[in-house]
């Protein structure tokens, strides 16, 4: 629970009352987007007597950050001949010796603060736009990062990271996102915030999406560009001996076996079928094909319309199917498993069992084993609850219950691209 002496005001309307010690990161794609949230930040900053330090990099610059502050605090040049506020480049800032240095910079937050606190402030408030950051500082800086979030629990600082989304990697985007104690992003004209368990389900997500993207558009590109070639190659010998011929169509049905893989391994990380005919149907087809690769007989049954399901929870109820049938696959020796989708009003009950060999819940209590803590954080989630039957010999029940009414009061997270 947040201190009443430590509460502040964040200025930033999706993230509320914060307090200190806080490490927020925001993702970028515009000026615009910077300077919505900065500009009341950095005013929430100054009314409540804090240093503020304003670290720049493109596409902002001073100058564009003194005429956008004084719109919304019209003294804001008597603040900075005060120096209440500072407005820095990253240049002086990061890498004042043409190169960043984990400890120096370390050192002048220190040093920045005791200045502070010695000159009256209550604290200090601090962006670093992050732009700048190029490969060979990546691995350095993510580890500054991770030491400033556990350094800040014990001082009087609020330290906003802001990071441009374009070519940021989905790797670059878990890095950032594990490094901080919740991300703020926009989406379709909404700021949405993400934190805990939550945070990093979703960027995970997104990573995801996009190597299944990646492997479907350009790995699955080559492989076809490459299947064409050894066609062609066939074609243009004039009877080639039987040798060869085998040869050719051997490479032929591998460049196949390889394609069918490279789709299933897609799908698998996020299928298409989830976000163009939803749910249901996405459920059916990875059960037909875990069907043909385990040769579990499998059922599906569902009723109701999922018109109004948020689509985080279609993709962590998908995710949980997903987990159980590995589950199925790897430990239950079973023949045979259902899953049932059923809609209400108020309510989404989903429920996976098999006929397997069951196991004692109590032999497991405490372990992380079979993938039940995924499950059961992704139920916690999406606001629901999980519960698991089983007894040795008598097969394994998964239900998972989502209040639907609550779902829909409550913003989807949203996804990082």
């Amino acid at each position: 629970m947040m201190s009443h002496l430590n509460a502040r005001n964040s200025g930033i309307a999706i993230v509320g009352p914060t307090e200190w010690g806080t490490h927020i990161c925001q993702f970028y794609e515009t000026r615009e987007d910077l300077l919505q949230v900065l500009i009341p930040y950095f005013k929430a900053g100054l009314d409540n007597n804090e240093y503020c330090l304003w670290i720049t990099c493109d596409p902002i610059t001073a100058e564009d950050a003194i005429a956008a502050l004084k719109e919304s605090i019209p003294d804001i040049q008597r603040r900075l001949d005060k120096k209440d506020l500072e407005i820095i480049p990253y240049t002086d800032w990061y890498t004042p010796s043409g190169r960043f240095d984990r400890e120096a910079v370390t050192s002048a937050w220190m040093e920045k603060l005791r200045e502070a606190l010695d000159n009256g402030y209550d604290g200090m408030r601090v962006n670093g736009n992050e732009a700048w950051l190029k490969s060979d500082d990546w691995n350095d800086f993510m580890r500054y990062e991770r030491d400033l979030t556990a350094m800040l629990q014990h001082l009087r600082m609020i330290v906003l990271c802001t990071y441009p989304l374009s070519g940021t990697t989905a790797g670059a985007v878990l890095d950032i996102a594990h490094a901080h104690e919740c991300v703020i992003a926009r989406r379709k004209g909404r700021w949405e915030m993400l934190e805990g368990p939550e945070r990093l389900q979703v960027v995970r997500e997104e990573e995801r999406k996009s190597i299944a993207r990646e492997m479907h558009d350009e790995l699955g590109q080559l492989l076809t560009v490459l299947k064409l070639d050894i066609s062609r190659l066939k074609k243009s010998l004039d009877k080639p001996d039987e040798a060869t011929g085998k040869k050719l169509q051997s490479l032929m049905d591998i460049t196949d076996s390889i394609v069918r893989s490279v789709r299933r391994l897609a799908s698998d990380l996020r299928p298409g079928l989830l976000d163009v005919s939803g749910l249901g149907a996405a459920i059916e087809w990875h059960l037909q094909e875990f069907e043909a690769l385990s040769g579990i007989a499998t059922h599906f049954t569902g009723s109701g319309s999922e018109e109004n399901l948020p689509e985080h929870v279609k993709i962590h109820l998908f995710r949980i199917v997903q987990e159980s049938l590995t589950n199925v696959a790897r430990h239950s020796k079973a023949t045979d498993v259902r899953v049932d989708m059923q809609y209400s009003e108020k309510q989404l009950i989903l429920t996976i069992t098999d006929n397997g060999h069951g196991f004692d819940k109590g032999v497991i209590a405490g372990k992380r084993t079979l993938g039940i803590l995924g499950m059961k954080e992704r139920t916690t989630i999406i606001g629901g609850e999980y519960h698991l039957r089983t007894k040795p010999g008598q097969g394994t029940g998964i239900s998972v219950k989502i209040p639907l009414r609550t779902q829909a009061e409550k913003p989807p997270p949203v996804g990082l691209y």
